[in-house]
């Protein structure tokens, strides 16, 4: 990293550590976001808003940084800024939606809420949750917390964590996505959680977390699961992370489901449309598995503009500004991976060669020689005998 790039980082880093209250704030970070800057007081609010230009939107990450009082009025001189630009300000990941005057708002779907303060009597309620656990420890699996220098380039660690991240997007069948969604798990590295899950001295799941520095809550930034990762690996993760954070006034949140909730039909026709690519529903349920504390809304918002477009524009921020590309590469992948799974599903339930025939037949068996000579298979069995 050059000392420009460094430098930059901790202006901003040190922005998200005062204001940055959204969920979605720490991915600020990643590469590919811009910055707009506003004046000073008392020409302007001295804001600082992280967005990526998408289609005729500049979509901006979570809400602006800036105090309390100058929140409102950082939104309204973004939005002239954009407007200047020929482009609609768009807001994606908000939570609080007080300061958004004069914006039109969507709930996207919804966020949910773990206390590791009530993790022990979360175990307690519910067996099932417990029996995870179980399972993953009687397959040997052991979590630790990583030191950010294990992560350093050229480390062991570090190899193996990219090894899992390759295996993770190889088996969602579709291309990787981007904008807050990319996997990075190694920038801005010290502000990290780092948990590694290990079977016989292998990596085989990968759990990053980033603060919420406002709130004193935590993201799950990152879960990058191996192919040979047991039963509960996932939940054994979550597990270290709520008690190495302990009790409060910690928070931690998986990240927004999206869809799920009282989003309005329109959105919940996406979702059902959209099945053949990512599977909204199978998310929700997996994490209201967990039985968090809460449920909160996540929202969109925009000045200007109708919702559809609007979305259509975030869509593209997704998929790396080539959508219908995206949606086609990702269409032939996951019917290339389901073919594969067929496949392996077949050849696992196929007796081999030998095994098909009797006893008597195989190489080995004293009768072999004889009883191969004459076997015939016997014919297939009518359909209701």
């Amino acid at each position: 990293m050059y000392w420009s790039q460094y430098i930059y980082l901790m202006a901003s880093l040190d922005t998200l550590k005062r204001y940055g209250a959204d969920a979605v704030s720490f991915q600020a970070l990643k590469a590919g976001a811009r910055w707009w800057f506003d004046a000073l007081p008392p020409e302007g609010t001295g804001a600082s808003i992280a967005y990526v230009p998408s289609g005729r939107s500049w979509i901006a990450i979570g809400s602006p940084l800036a105090d309390d009082a100058n929140r409102a009025a950082a939104v309204r001189r973004f939005c002239a800024a954009a407007r200047a630009r020929g482009r609609r300000a768009v807001f994606f990941g908000v939570e609080d939606r007080a300061w958004l005057t004069g914006c039109r708002t969507l709930m996207i779907g919804i966020q949910s809420v773990l206390k590791p303060s009530e993790w022990d009597l979360t175990l307690r309620r519910w067996p099932r949750l417990r029996e995870q656990l179980r399972r993953a420890r009687a397959k040997g699996v052991t979590v630790r917390a990583v030191d950010p220098g294990e992560l350093d380039e050229g480390m062991p660690l570090r190899a193996s964590v990219e090894r899992l991240r390759d295996e993770w997007l190889r088996s969602r069948g579709m291309e990787p996505l981007d904008f807050l969604v990319a996997v990075k798990p190694f920038h801005a590295a010290s502000e990290h959680l780092y948990f590694v899950a290990e079977r016989g001295g292998e990596a085989v799941q990968f759990l990053s977390a980033v603060p919420i520095y406002a709130r004193d809550g935590w993201l799950m930034e990152d879960m990058l699961r191996g192919s040979h990762a047991p039963n509960g690996t996932t939940e054994l993760l979550i597990a270290a992370l709520m008690r190495r954070l302990g009790g409060d006034p910690y928070w931690v949140t998986p990240g927004l489901t999206p869809l799920a909730g009282g989003v309005a039909p329109w959105l919940r026709a996406i979702g059902i449309a959209t099945r053949p690519l990512y599977n909204f529903s199978g998310l929700w349920r997996f994490r209201a598995r967990l039985h968090p504390a809460a449920w909160t809304p996540i929202w969109l918002a925009w000045d200007r503009g109708l919702a559809p477009l609007v979305i259509f524009d975030v869509l593209r921020a997704f998929a790396g500004g080539r959508i219908v590309s995206f949606a086609w590469r990702s269409l032939f992948m996951r019917r290339h991976a389901w073919r594969a799974s067929r496949a392996g599903r077949a050849s696992r339930a196929r007796p081999s060669g030998a095994s098909a025939l009797p006893e008597s037949c195989r190489a080995g068996s004293p009768r072999s020689a004889s009883t191969l000579a004459t076997y015939r298979p016997a014919p297939p069995r009518a359909p209701g005998r």
